[in-house]
């Protein structure tokens, strides 16, 4: 389903377009809301948005608490009603009833870049005062299981199961997690360029250069990495995680959020560095899709009609993060990932494959269907692990690699509820989506597997 309704926003997208070309407008306000109003439509259509949820794409502008902000809104997808602004078609919402905001260029260039990315980041900080604000006053305790289970993924080790939790991790895992929430619970962020900056490059180099402004990072690229974590100067803490945009466009190019809703990357053995933005040439517009009905999907509780898709987009990370701490203060290091123009090109879009993992670890995972608590790593399962020729923390540490994985404690579990892992004796394969696991393994295994199903208690 996905697929059908990223050909039909195209095709929408593409004749509107089209339209607005074939016009000699001089007037710029005018042509700007043109485009403002391609993307409202686009979005409004009901191969975009279900409906019977009460959902709509409007303009106008956002109320948090009792503060009407002063910035208007080109687009915005919104759940209820809103108060109208007299005779005008804009209107006026609470931003707990704001899924998605929109910041609409016919033409990104850099001071459109700045312009919208300050703009977004100003209402996400409004968004993360209002929320300490509810929290703070007791008024809300949200459900945080997605935020936990991206944070267990980040992490290695298992999220809370409540927010009132938060208090039992550190002081680093406690902002990380922090973020993770109101990644979770505020609205989806977009710079929507139909066109502008001419190659990926281009717009990666631009997204730096902004969060940068002292051009530090780019000098920190030059230098190894554990001679970059010894100087305390090297820690930005300049531009917090939550102030960036879900996504950036300009033509065919994108930079979009790797927050585990839905597009992240597997973790790095041993590090907990989290790859927060990526970038890619595949179709903007399925990705914005993408976001969008991950938002509906988390925000009602409901399943959107993906449909049996096995495209995968050829991200190319572009920012890693992570939490640390500079005398008392905590904020976010960052270190970006340069690639050249022709490495760039090798990222394409491929077809979905499941992880695959080694013999020492489908040993391991044959015992976990039995163990609802998880698999207690000690020295006597060590001991049992080595008469069998596998190093047991090299097995849990290859698990949790795989982000389906954490501990808790001493305890190895499955992030998922449910998880799968394709069993052909000698290796496997696992993934938390039981039909896509088993049919590529029907379509790419001659032997048969044993599927085994592991839940979370």
């Amino acid at each position: 389903m996905i697929v059908e309704a990223t050909e039909l926003l195209s095709a929408f997208v593409k004749e509107e377009q089209d339209k607005l070309e074939s016009i000699n407008m001089p007037h710029m306000p005018t042509l700007g809301k043109a485009y403002e109003e391609i993307t409202k439509h686009g979005i409004n259509q009901s191969f975009s948005i279900p409906k019977g949820l009460n959902l709509s794409v409007v303009s106008g502008f956002i109320r948090v608490g009792e503060e009407q902000l002063p910035n208007q809104i080109d687009c915005m997808l919104v759940k209820g009603k809103g108060d109208k602004y007299g005779l005008t078609d804009e209107y006026i919402y609470d931003i707990e009833n704001v899924l998605a905001i929109f910041e609409v260029k016919k033409t990104l260039n850099k001071d459109d870049f700045i312009d919208a990315y300050e703009h977004l980041a100003i209402l996400r900080k409004k968004y993360s005062e209002f929320f300490s604000g509810k929290m703070d006053a007791m008024e809300l305790r949200p459900n945080i299981n997605v935020a936990s289970e991206i944070f267990s993924k980040i992490t290695g080790v298992s999220g809370p199961s409540n927010y009132d939790d938060i208090f039992y991790l550190d002081k680093e895992s406690q902002v990380l997690f922090y973020s993770l929430v109101i990644e979770q619970l505020a609205p989806v962020t977009i710079i929507h360029g139909y066109g502008g900056y001419k190659s990926e490059k281009g717009l990666r180099d631009v997204f730096l250069d902004y969060l940068d402004e002292d051009n530090y990072l780019k000098n920190l690229t030059k230098k190894k990495k554990k001679e970059e974590e010894k100087k305390a100067d090297s820690i930005n803490m300049i531009r917090g995680i939550n102030s960036i945009p879900t996504l950036i466009t300009a033509n065919e190019f994108s930079l979009v959020k790797t927050n585990g809703l839905p597009y992240s990357f597997s973790k790095e053995r041993n590090k907990n560095d989290w790859a927060v933005i990526a970038s890619g040439r595949d179709n903007p517009l399925r990705i914005m899709l993408e976001l969008i009905w991950s938002k509906i999907s988390i925000q009602f509780d409901i399943s959107m009609p993906w449909g049996n898709d096995d495209h995968v987009e050829g991200l190319a990370p572009l920012l890693y993060a992570k939490v640390v701490k500079k005398d008392e203060l905590l904020g976010w290091y960052y270190r970006s990932f340069d690639i050249s123009t022709k490495k760039l090109k090798s990222f394409l879009p491929s077809k979905y494959e499941p992880l695959r993992i080694s013999n020492g670890a489908i040993h391991l995972v044959r015992k976990l269907p039995l163990m609802p608590d998880g698999y207690i790593v000690n020295d006597e399962n060590r001991n049992v692990f080595d008469t069998k020729g596998f190093d047991l923390d090299g097995v849990v540490a290859e698990l949790i690699s795989t982000s389906y994985f954490a501990l808790n404690g001493s305890n190895l579990l499955t992030i998922h509820h449910t998880t799968y892992v394709c069993d052909f004796n000698e290796y496997g394969f696992i993934d938390s989506q039981f039909q896509r696991l088993k049919s590529w393994c029907d379509n790419n295994e001659d032997n048969a597997g044993i599927i085994h199903c592991i839940i979370l208690s």
